[in-house]
Formats: structure tokens, C-alpha cells, sequence
């Protein structure tokens, strides 16, 4: 799954007296309006049927007030998939702030793209409830750049774990000073080198690149 950026498609403090947006429901809406672009695939090798969901799959805005809409954009094989969302109510016919997704086969690579538009005064965080076959976790694929500004845990976390790595070669290259001899210190200058290119360019795409969707 990756959530792309949210941009905002209605200001709220801009609003004019002239101009109202009204929900389907004929509710005035008060707040921000975002857009926001989810797609969700399949990245396994065995197909996902619909008897294969124990829980419903579920994406939550958790700062939003309601959904509003939402808009397939995209997807692999629709004919075969057919995919379909859903906005939650509540028992008082009430725009809730989740959105559901089901299908009939989701086959290795299979996905949908789509839109969700929702009330909220901020960019809200996706959740992701569900199960299929037993397990209720979903592979986050967006780049950790963008988690890690999205989870400020995970970013402390991630943070301290590269400054340890850091400090850690660092005390093994100059612990080999005094008593190396500079043909050797060389040699093991250019491997630590070597080492460091090959790990900055898979750091980089995971950072700042993430995994690739299908559509």
C-alpha cells in the first residue's frame, strides 16, 4: 500500500459567504476538504480471493471528520478484480471517517489506484484494518522519508540506529590506526569506501524512492 501526498482542494478560512459546499447528505461542510491517493496491491506470489478476508480491509482517516467521496483512478484488470469501495456510516446514516475495499480475486500484482476526499481541518494519517489469511499487517511501501514524517517515533527510532552504525565503523577504522601499516590502512580505506557507496545507494532508495506500485 502507498498513500500519496494530500493536497487540499478547499480552504476554509477562504470561504465566502457566497459560496458553500454542501455534502450529498445536504450537510454544509466547515472544514478543509483534501484529496487523497491510495493504491493497494497485491506484492506477494499467491492470490488473494474473497473468502480470503477474515475482517473487512478497511482504510481509516484518523484525523478526519467524514468521507465524502471516493474515485477509482486506475486498476489491473478490473474485469477480473472487480474492486469496489465503500464509505462507512454510522447506524444514524452518517458519513464515517473510513473507507472499505473488496474484490473478488487480487492476483499477484493486481491492484486499484483511487481517491478519497475527506472533511478534516489537516492532512490526515491512513490506517490500514483488516485481515486476510490470519494476518492483519500491511506492507507500507512509500519511501521512509515520508513514513518517518508521518511517525515521529519511527523517525527518533531510525535516527539513532544510523548514528550508531556511524559510530560503530568509525571506532573500527580508527582503532586500526596505530598499528597499521599504510599499505594495509589503504586497502581497508578503499573496502570501507566500497561499503559505504553500496549501502548509501540502497539506503537512498528506500529513503527517498520507497517501492514502486504496479499502476
Amino acid at each position: 500500500m502507498v498513500s500519496e501526498d494530500t493536497p487540499r482542494i478547499f480552504d476554509s478560512s477562504l470561504s465566502s459567504p457566497n459560496l458553500r459546499v454542501i455534502d450529498f447528505q445536504g450537510q454544509e461542510v466547515e472544514q478543509n476538504i483534501y484529496v487523497a491517493t491510495i493504491t493497494f496491491w497485491n506484492a506477494g506470489n499467491v492470490s488473494i480471493e474473497q473468502d480470503d478476508i477474515r475482517k473487512p480491509i478497511r482504510f481509516e482517516f484518523v484525523e478526519a471528520e467524514r468521507v465524502l467521496d471516493t474515485a477509482v483512478l486506475a486498476a489491473v484488470h478490473p474485469e477480473i478484480g472487480e474492486y469496489q469501495l465503500d464509505i462507512s456510516q454510522s447506524e444514524a446514516n452518517i458519513l464515517s471517517n473510513q473507507v472499505g475495499l473488496s474484490w473478488k480475486y487480487l492476483d499477484p500484482n493486481f491492484g486499484v489506484k483511487f481517491n478519497v476526499i475527506y472533511v478534516s481541518n489537516q492532512p490526515s494519517k491512513v490506517d490500514i484494518k483488516g485481515n486476510i489469511l490470519g494476518s492483519d499487517s500491511f506492507f507500507d511501501s512509500r519511501s521512509i522519508a515520508k513514513r518517518l514524517a508521518d511517525n515521529t517515533l519511527l523517525g527518533v527510532t531510525f535516527s539513532t540506529l544510523f548514528g550508531v552504525t556511524i559510530s560503530i565503523l568509525t571506532n573500527v577504522l580508527m582503532s586500526t590506526l596505530p598499528s597499521t601499516k599504510l599499505k594495509l590502512l589503504k586497502w581497508r580505506l578503499v573496502f570501507y569506501i566500497l561499503l559505504f557507496l553500496g549501502c548509501a545507494s540502497g539506503v537512498y532508495f528506500l529513503i527517498f524512492r520507497g517501492i514502486p506500485a504496479p499502476l
